[in-house]
């Protein structure tokens, strides 16, 4: 600088190598031996090299740092003074011998650590810029490696009377044309970016394991993952296949839906089982076909092990057996036909009655040559076979769809070219009341899906040794009352989620509480009733207005509100209302507003200044509270298995 602080007077520019970018202030900053200036190693030693800024153009604080070994062109802003260096950019080069510090006196060795391009010994004499970039030397890439690894003659599955086909794995589409491909490399990653005319591609690469994303000329993507690959959509995933689509699993296939599962198949479906097949369903299984059903098997088992088995058909039924034809029943069998009922033996007819008499009821009975009178000598009738029964697991346990169709639409595009659309944008949300019986059936089969959930029942169960005064009966009523046992369902206003509808009181926001699972959502609401220092009673205030609770708990000392005494108002209702509500008896003592805190009148002999401990009322409220102008009041003491999202939305 000069005396005036005005500009820069005399820069001195350099030329200088980097020796040095591990930079302990993480700023980008490198070492370099300006030639002329730094002298050799023995004179100055690398540590004591000034260190350079690294001047971006691009106003990007992220831009790579110069490797080691890198010839860089800069200037020194103090002059001759030469200890405040800054680099302008990189001059390429080309190394023509092994680089050794110890004998030109400049530079780095080469260690594990990403050298400059071309200071390689099998980079000698070759430009500094990529090979790939180049199009040159292809074979000692990465492009020789993929060919090596591509995986060839993938077996599709095979319908019936249908030969095996199979598909493979794309070849390289590399054929680079210098300039057209911009290419970033590292030690262990290349990107490419190749506008080579007709061989237009992507490709990002990892050199370590071969995995890699490439977009080809043609537009095929290919994905390979030389390890797992995993895919997380936290909301909807929408996949559509203008062609076929082949799958190929090597190993086994798993797909656990927690919803419902629909199938709709235009053409034919085929299944191809090599082994065994087991479907087990817990409710009602339908099959249903509109034209002709065959069952065809070795050997066939039909087992009802609890009531009927019904056959029904609009015309004929017919049986035919190689052999035998065994009915037997444990109690009583019946024939009966409209008209004619025929029983024919190509030899003998057996009616045997053990106990009992042989009934024949008819106008006339016909029997053609002789009755021979056997006195005693009839043969006997041969007892029927016992059906054999099947020997299948129990059915799976029954249980109910843990999501409720929720389907958000992506934004529409609010380009040029989408304002033809006018169709709005639908988002079905999931809605739910909080006031939900215990007892209803569907919730008894989520509380009970959730007791055999064994992560969840550790939770459950350490919560209940964390809070001695809390119990069972307690906590699974408020699931029933909050979701009913449903751990991703929301609020009608999107503001609380889950088994206990949580909502920002924890710090997560709802979307976040619905992905957790059962068992992570009963170690939160632990934390949750840590918050407060719970030490028993109701759980309904807890739930209904956490806010309240603690307010309340900050003003009286610590101690805990009474059972039954706190009165939430939601936030809409005005002052004017609360003092309405006050005047008329219903509150006998009003803290402020900021607390929503108030006493309800105490009133054993009844009457309408007495609010009933437990009751709700919203929208459907007592005339005299109409009158008043109220919309709605709840107290809070039973609460949870009665308030809904109307009022505890605010």
């Amino acid at each position: 600088m000069n005396e005036t602080g005005a500009g820069i007077r005399d820069p001195l520019f350099f030329i200088g190598v980097v020796e040095n970018n591990i930079d302990e202030r993480f700023e980008g900053r490198v070492q370099v031996r300006a030639f002329g200036i730094h002298g050799t190693i023995d004179q100055i030693p690398r540590e004591d090299l000034p260190w350079a800024h690294c001047i971006q153009g691009s106003y990007d604080p992220n831009a790579p740092v110069p490797p080691l070994n890198s010839f860089v062109f800069g200037f020194f802003i103090d002059g001759r003074e030469a200890q405040q260096p800054m680099i302008l950019g990189l001059i390429p080069t080309q190394m023509t011998e092994i680089l050794n510090p110890s004998i030109t006196g400049w530079g780095a060795p080469i260690t594990g650590e990403s050298p400059s391009q071309g200071s390689n010994p099998e980079d000698f004499g070759q430009p500094q810029n990529s090979p790939l970039a180049r199009g040159e030397y292809s074979q000692e890439t990465y492009v020789l490696v993929q060919e090596s690894k591509r995986i060839k003659n993938i077996p599709n599955a095979v319908g019936l009377d249908e030969e095996r086909t199979a598909w493979s794995e794309p070849y390289s589409s590399y054929n680079a044309k210098y300039p057209n491909n911009r290419v970033i490399e590292t030690r262990a990653h290349v990107i490419e970016l190749d506008d080579t005319r007709d061989h237009e591609r992507f490709m990002i690469y990892h050199k370590l394991n071969g995995s890699f994303v490439h977009i080809g000329p043609s537009g095929s993507v290919t994905h390979k993952a030389s390890s797992d690959k995993y895919e997380i959509n936290d909301r909807a995933q929408h996949v559509f296949v203008g062609g076929k689509s082949n799958v190929t699993i090597v190993g086994d296939s798993r797909v656990y839906v927690q919803g419902n599962k629909v199938e709709e198949i235009k053409g034919d479906y085929t299944q191809i089982i090599r082994g065994n097949h087991y479907v087990g369903v817990a409710g009602q299984m339908n099959f249903n076909s509109g034209d002709e059903m065959q069952l065809r098997s070795a050997k066939i088992r039909i087992e009802s092990n609890l009531e009927n088995i019904n056959l029904k058909a609009a015309k004929n039924i017919k049986a035919q057996s190689g052999e035998n034809i065994h009915i037997k029943s444990g109690i009583a069998t019946f024939l009966e036909s409209a008209k004619t009922t025929n029983v024919k033996a190509g030899e003998n007819i057996y009616l045997d009655a053990d106990s009992g008499i042989i009934h024949i009821n008819a106008n006339t009975v016909n029997i053609d040559d002789k009755i021979s009178m056997a006195n005693g000598a009839a043969g006997s009738a041969t007892s029927a076979n016992t059906a054999e029964a099947t020997e299948l697991p129990e059915p799976p346990a029954k249980d109910v769809p843990t999501t409720q169709h929720v389907n958000v639409t992506a934004p529409n595009d609010v380009g040029y070219a989408a304002q033809d659309d006018t169709t709005p944008p639908t988002t079905e949300t999931t809605t739910t009341s909080v006031i939900n019986d215990i007892n209803d059936p569907g919730v008894k089969a989520r509380l009970d899906a959730l007791r055999n959930d064994p992560e969840f029942m550790r939770e459950f169960e350490a919560t209940l040794e964390r809070f001695p005064n809390l119990t069972a009966d307690q906590l699974w009523g408020t699931i029933a009352g909050e979701s009913g046992g449903n751990p991703t369902v929301k609020s009608t206003n999107e503001l609380y989620a889950g088994l206990f509808q949580l909502g920002e009181s924890t710090g997560l926001d709802p979307d976040a509480i619905a992905r957790l699972s059962p068992a992570e959502q009963m170690s939160l609401y632990r934390g949750y009733l840590e918050s407060f220092n719970y030490a028993g009673g109701d759980l309904g205030m807890y739930q209904a207005a956490p806010r309240v609770v603690k307010n309340y708990i900050r003003i009286n000392n610590g101690n805990l509100p009474p059972n039954n005494v706190l009165l939430y108002i939601p936030s809409q209702y005005t002052t004017a209302q609360i003092e309405a509500l006050q005047r008329a008896g219903y509150i006998t003592e009003y803290a402020s507003r900021e607390f929503d805190d108030v006493v309800l009148a105490q009133n054993s002999a009844g009457g309408k200044t007495t609010i009933t401990p437990g009751t709700v009322w919203v929208e459907d409220v007592s005339q005299d509270l109409k009158d008043l102008g109220i919309p709605g009041v709840i107290t809070v003491g039973k609460v949870n298995s009665y308030y809904n999202d109307q009022v505890r939305g605010s």
